[in-house]
């Protein structure tokens, strides 16, 4: 007898996850290495303030704060890998950490900054490229995606008699 519930490699995954993926791929790209480069230009003045503000409090060198720091970016990354994974496997609960995110995100962005408008363009690409792929995940084929992801999960198996 055939089996009348299709198995996930039958799907075809639409263009729009396929989009929303790579989108959601130069997002965490862009997140990791923009913030390893702000760690590393700011190095001086990191030191700067542990030699003044953090003198004998913290007993660790600006170097190695950096490689905490870095390492700290390294498992951003690989989780923002796993999150984009399960989206392409219709995970819902991965697509809506994203969709959380952007929102804590954005209002994180609107606080006052004290660099003015400067302080705002490292958010564009960031709030840019979440925002594309949260529209390509939330409108028609992405919904529907999701939609029948979930059916499928939840629909009985047939006896195999």
């Amino acid at each position: 007898m055939e089996n009348p519930r299709p198995s996930y490699q039958t799907i075809t995954k639409p263009q729009a996850i396929l989009h929303a993926q790579w989108a959601l791929s130069a997002w965490a790209a862009w997140l990791c290495l923009f913030g390893i480069y702000q760690s590393y230009r700011d190095l001086e003045k990191f030191e700067a303030l542990m030699a003044t503000q953090f003198q004998g409090l913290i007993s660790i060198s600006a170097t190695t704060m950096m490689q905490i720091s870095v390492a700290c970016y390294a498992l951003i990354a690989l989780s923002l890998v796993l999150v984009i994974l399960k989206i392409g496997q219709g995970k819902n609960w991965a697509r809506l950490s994203i969709l959380v995110n952007l929102i804590f995100q954005a209002l994180w962005t609107m606080m006052p900054s004290d660099q003015g408008l400067l302080g705002f363009l490292p958010s564009v690409p960031d709030l840019g490229l979440q925002t594309y792929a949260l529209y390509l995940l939330y409108t028609a084929d992405g919904r529907t995606w999701f939609n029948h992801k979930a059916r499928l999960a939840q629909a009985p198996l047939p006896d195999s008699f």
